[in-house]
């Protein structure tokens, strides 16, 4: 099988051309789950041309879950699909968010494994072959595939069953937010992006996408379930294409995501409770995944409002959350040791976030605001 990406251009096929005949399929390898609420017409499309132009005979369905989209024109498309290809499942609701739909999605799902695909992404025609090949072969309860990026390429290196240093390191790596190291190679271990999840593992101790949180739950939902497969594989093999929507809900930053980051913090520690209690190395990747989300939360929102009324209460109210506070103050040397920015930019902003320096932080900001504004003039 060639691991040459892009080999055959879905988008050259129109998408209505692409009809599979209705058949009753008497086994399911893969459910595909696809959560919509109003993509752009020509990503969907895209989607949509690569899920149903698969190549292989293993049986495969689609589950596209319309949460509540307001655009007349997919529920016209979903329906039409259904009509077409047997292999196709909508269902329909109310707007609930992304991890309900997927949620509904797998109470739906009838596959041995289990996939998701954004409705704005797509899929290689040859992905779900060569991905159920893998896991057959390797008996695998999960397996990480490689993801194709705008302006970003790496070599392809030999698939490898995770060892439990690796699978330690992984979970390490999510819960402090640091997946450079697999990201490089192509591989996003922190999202459902290129993966199979064995069904039976999510059905047996009822893993769901946490409904409460907008951001990194499917993180969590990875972490989780990595945590009880026995088998996992990494094969950075290109099988996904990630295609950057200026619109989409991860390339926008909101005022809700601060209150988000406590509640999300609060998610990990309760987490490592259940499977790490007591392990140091975790306890500080909560801190480091701390400081990063507060970092984020300045450069994103809070740096760029400086000016406006109520940006310092708002920070001032986030630094003040006894889960924030704690998880900062109590690995201080932990963050030290990890100064991820190598910068005395870092060493102040730990400070600040220790002491909760307001106001040194207001003036910082100004200062960087007006070398914006000077560097871009």
């Amino acid at each position: 099988m060639s691991d040459n990406i892009f080999a055959v251009d879905i988008l050259d096929v129109p998408c209505d051309n692409i009809i599979h005949e209705k058949t009753i399929n008497m086994k399911t390898d893969i459910s595909v789950i696809i959560p919509v609420y109003n993509p752009p017409h020509d990503m969907f499309e895209r989607c949509i041309k690569s899920l149903i132009s698969q190549t292989g005979d293993m049986g495969v369905e689609f589950i596209f879950v319309n949460d509540g989209s307001t655009d007349t024109w997919i529920a016209e498309k979903l329906e039409r699909l259904e009509m077409d290809d047997s292999r196709v499942v909508v269902i329909t609701k109310e707007n609930e968010g992304l991890s309900v739909a997927r949620n509904t999605g797998m109470k739906r799902a009838r596959g041995e494994y289990i996939a998701f695909c954004d409705a704005d992404d797509a899929y290689e025609t040859d992905a779900f072959e060569y991905m159920f090949h893998v896991v057959t072969e390797q008996n695998a309860d999960a397996a990480v595939f490689g993801v194709s990026r705008e302006n970003f390429n790496y070599e392809k290196e030999a698939a490898s069953v995770v060892d439990c240093q690796t699978k330690r390191n992984m979970l390490l790596s999510i819960l402090s937010y640091r997946t450079a190291r697999y990201s490089q190679k192509g591989l996003i271990i922190d999202s459902t992006w290129a993966k199979l999840f064995r069904h039976e593992i999510i059905k047996e101790h009822g893993l769901r996408f946490d409904k409460t949180l907008c951001v990194s739950e499917d993180a969590l939902f990875c972490a989780e379930f990595y945590e009880y497969a026995d088998r996992i594989v990494l094969d950075n093999k290109q099988v996904y294409r990630y295609i950057v929507n200026e619109d989409s809900l991860s390339r926008k930053y909101k005022k809700e995501y601060n209150a988000m980051i406590p509640r999300l913090i609060k998610k990990e520690i309760n987490f490592i409770g259940r499977y790490h209690h007591g392990d140091t190395a975790f306890e500080e990747a909560v801190s480091i995944r701390t400081f990063v989300a507060l970092t984020h939360a300045d450069h994103c929102y809070f740096i760029p409002r400086m000016k406006e009324n109520g940006v310092a209460s708002e920070m001032r109210e986030l630094w003040n959350d006894r889960t924030i506070h704690v998880a900062v103050k109590r690995n201080t040397f932990a963050l030290l040791k990890a100064n991820a920015f190598g910068s005395a930019n870092y060493y102040m902003r730990l400070l600040i976030y220790k002491y909760k320096l307001v106001k040194v932080f207001s003036l910082m900001a100004k200062a960087i605001l007006a070398f914006r504004k000077t560097k871009g003039k």
